[in-house]
């Protein structure tokens, strides 16, 4: 059952209206509808991952050094996270040469 069928199920049985509902979700373009908190998690995933890349290249260690050091995080059961976790180290450790301290 899809996260917002499930709700709606759960507004009915409990009558909060369908709008009162809905106003939980997120329309994320390309998937099922997300719950809010889902900006949240992306968000400290993000977080987590600038800061680890940023430490480790400030340590002198290489890409493929740091993608091997953060392999294992508190992220890496999210959905889709590994069909972009190779992306994601690459673009923070190369954006990272263009900010000033």
């Amino acid at each position: 059952m899809k996260k917002t069928d499930k709700a709606l199920y759960e507004a009915k049985q409990s009558g909060k209206s369908k709008v009162a509902v809905l106003k939980e979700f997120i329309l994320a373009g390309h998937n099922e509808l997300l719950k809010k908190d889902a900006i949240d998690d992306t968000l400290n995933y993000l977080t987590f991952l600038r800061e680890r890349v940023k430490k480790m290249k400030e340590e002198g260690k290489s890409i493929d050094e740091i993608r091997q050091a953060l392999a294992e995080n508190p992220f890496k059961d999210y959905k889709m996270y590994n069909e972009f976790y190779n992306a994601n180290i690459f673009v923070v450790y190369n954006q990272l040469d263009y900010e000033e301290d």
